[in-house]
């Protein structure tokens, strides 16, 4: 019996995995929401199904149970949104991010749980439950719509990181009120001590998932290029970091993920090679896919329940829920009103505009988070089943309704449109690729005869696409024409892709280690999410900065007082010497930016004050780059000994690779022997690095 119990699971698994593929190249050609097309092939499923007994039997074992969501699948739903998380932009919102999950999910709670005591049967307490439970939103549908949309990124990292982050606050909240239901005291110790056990779940997941991320990044160097085992690893942490804050150090394991991952994520560009990072993403993307597919089809097939007890019960059930869906939606709307006009008096912050917080408010869908806290209500808690009913109703209704209208309010509020400045890039690629086909096609000589009209008729469409390009880039650069800010923009961005592309460059030449490279990337990224309209970014201290200079006289004073101690020599050997690289960078890739300007500035049609204005910074960052050097002095010889050699030694390697590679194409080398040969080459090189 548990042999043929197992393989009937297994079955109905791949037959749910099988169902989910299906269902995602046909929600896409009739232009559906995936994951809602899920719930609504769930729910069909679920009452075909009594039909057949043997179907009905294999889906008994789906049951979305709360171990279920919060240990399979939350940690790879989190992970996989943190790993791929814009960290400089996500700092830049995030004190309306964490406004909305922590002030706004309470005072949500509080009204939700208010009102619906006073609108249905439900006593206070249970309200409040719900209220705590039901005001935890669930972007997954939407942000898969906006990926499809094309809505603005700031608008998609508002709404992901609310959600990650009031998914915890949402359950420390209701085991806290849990805990003073039982009890039964309600008073100021009682306060007090719900909120330091708040804030020492909701920080202590986040140190343990810091610490597991941090582990994880001190490894990647060590394991050098071999995708299978970053993957393994990257799931691992999930895992562990997920199940020793929650369920050994009793702290937030949905916190632990999601730090974890953002610390992964952050060092993601420098510290793992592409072909590296390519597995990652690929597997991470489809390792969501899956979790999504399967909660989402397991939530349809749960929904049943709801409906049979909503047709037997209309009038007792059918109003109740209805009033339960109209507070939560005036409550989402009304929160999320009231606080972001709030945060958009707050010095410094980037306003948040009307079109925003309607999307913000009827984007705040429910799922799997809320399904799982009402399904852990204990068995005799006063009311449970109607806050199952009621949560079960809400959750279909804004995955059905809000879900599926999501895309006509993007749309409407003229949000899926790209800025104009993605919109000039994106023609002038267009224009260039053009030009390059005509050229390639002019230059062909094949070896057989070609057509004539063939070629003249390929070469004629590619003409109509080259002007019909060049006229769409002409009308852009008109628009960008009468609006300076946009050009002015433009202008700063291309340079600090100059930059960064002189920085790669050097990084992947040698010349720059991962830690610099890093520094120098997070800088960039911070420059290009913090670029305004008024001013460019602020010309550095011509100095070393301030906690570099301090660990440096730190480091000379102990190596003057103990002048025989070997440690302090070499770690200011390093220091100097990372410090020299960083330098070098900063200073090739000001003077590529100078040598570019006249480009950049007829690219993007600045004026002549603002490409003065950019001028003058990349020169002080130049002028600063050097001055760095002269400070740290003869450690610049010292570092360029050291320079050359990794220089040369990327020649060797690039020599070598480039003739493996070709004599493979070509057959000359079977590919077993080009892959002993690359061993070989790749061990000579970490041999001598090492000596």
């Amino acid at each position: 019996m548990e042999h043929e119990a197992f393989v009937t699971t297994v079955m109905a698994v791949v037959a749910l995995l099988f169902l989910a593929a299906v269902s995602a190249v046909i929600t896409r050609r009739i232009h559906f929401p995936y994951t809602i097309g899920l719930v609504v092939i769930g729910v069909a499923v679920a009452f075909i199904a009594d039909d057949y007994p043997m179907l009905s039997h294999a889906l008994d074992a789906f049951k979305l149970e709360p171990v279920m969501i919060m240990f399979l699948f939350i940690p790879i739903l989190i992970f996989e949104s943190a790993f791929n998380m814009d960290v400089p932009l996500l700092m830049r919102n995030l004190v309306p991010s964490l406004t909305l999950a922590g002030p706004g999910l309470l005072i949500s709670t509080a009204l939700i749980g208010t009102l619906i005591h006073l609108l249905t049967p439900l006593p206070i307490e249970s309200a409040l439950i719900f209220g705590c439970l039901i005001s935890a939103t669930d972007p997954v549908a939407v942000i898969a719509l906006f990926k499809e949309v094309g809505a603005p990124k700031r608008l998609t990292i508002l709404m992901e990181g609310e959600s990650v982050f009031n998914d915890a606050t949402a359950i420390v909240t209701f085991q806290i009120i849990l805990a003073v239901i039982a009890s039964g005291i309600l008073d100021v110790e009682t306060i007090t001590g719900g909120v330091v056990d708040f804030f020492m779940v909701f920080f202590g997941g986040l140190l343990v998932g810091l610490l597991f991320g941090w582990l994880l990044v001190q490894a990647i160097p060590l394991i050098g290029n071999q995708p299978l085992v970053h993957i393994t690893l990257t799931l691992v942490t999930a895992y562990a970091a997920f199940i020793v804050a929650d369920h050994y150090l009793h702290t937030s394991g949905i916190m632990a993920v999601l730090s974890a991952g953002l610390t992964i994520g952050y060092y993601t560009p420098t510290l793992y090679k592409q072909k590296v990072h390519d597995y990652l993403e690929m597997f991470w993307e489809d390792a969501a896919f899956v979790a999504n597919s399967l909660i989402f089809l397991m939530l349809g097939l749960s929904e049943k329940v709801f409906i049979a007890h909503t047709h037997s019960n209309p009038e007792g059930l059918l109003y109740p829920v209805l009033i339960a869906i109209a507070v939560v939606l005036f409550v989402r709307f009304l929160v999320v009103n009231s606080l972001v006009p709030l945060l958009n008096r707050v010095p410094g912050t980037k306003p948040i505009g009307y079109p925003y917080r309607m999307v913000l408010s009827w984007g705040g869908l429910r799922g799997a988070v809320a399904i799982a806290l009402a399904m852990s209500l204990p068995k005799h808690f006063p009311y449970r089943w109607q806050i199952i009913d009621f949560t079960f109703g809400v959750t279909l209704f804004t995955l059905l309704v809000n879900g599926t209208t999501m895309s006509l309010l993007i749309r409407r509020l003229e949000l899926h449109k790209p800025s104009p400045l993605l919109a000039y890039l994106s023609a002038y690629g267009r224009v260039e690729a053009a030009r390059n086909v005509l050229a390639r096609l002019k230059a062909f000589k094949p070896v057989m005869p070609l057509n004539d009209e063939l070629r003249a008729h390929v070469t004629g469409n590619h003409q109509r696409e080259l002007e019909n390009s060049e006229a769409q880039l002409e009308a852009l650069r008109a628009d960008l024409a009468g609006n300076r800010i946009k050009r002015r923009k433009l202008l700063w961005l291309q340079t600090f892709a100059v930059q960064r592309r002189t920085c790669l460059r050097r990084f992947e030449d040698g010349l720059l280690s991962r830690r610099g490279q890093q520094a120098l990337e997070t800088d960039l990224k911070n420059k290009h999410v913090g670029i305004d309209s008024e001013t460019g970014p602020m010309v550095e201290d011509q100095r070393l900065p301030s906690d570099r200079r301090l660990g440096l006289g730190l480091i000379q004073n102990l190596q003057r007082v103990l002048p025989g101690i070997p440690y302090f020599a070499r770690f200011q050997t390093r220091r100097n010497d990372a410090l020299t690289e960083e330098s070098l960078a900063v200073v090739a890739g000001s003077a590529a930016v100078i040598t570019e300007m006249a480009h950049l500035a007829e690219f993007s049609g600045a004026d002549d004050e603002d490409v003065e204005e950019c001028r003058r910074y990349y020169t002080h960052l130049e002028q600063m780059g050097r001055s760095r050097l002269d400070q740290l002095g003869d450690a610049y010889n010292g570092s360029g000994v050291g320079i050359s050699e990794r220089m040369l030694q990327r020649l060797v390697q690039d020599a070598r690779k480039d003739v493996v590679a070709n004599l493979e194409h070509t057959g000359e080398l079977p590919p077993e022997v080009a892959h002993e040969l690359r061993n070989d080459f790749e061990e000579a090189r970490v041999e001598a690095k090492g000596s």
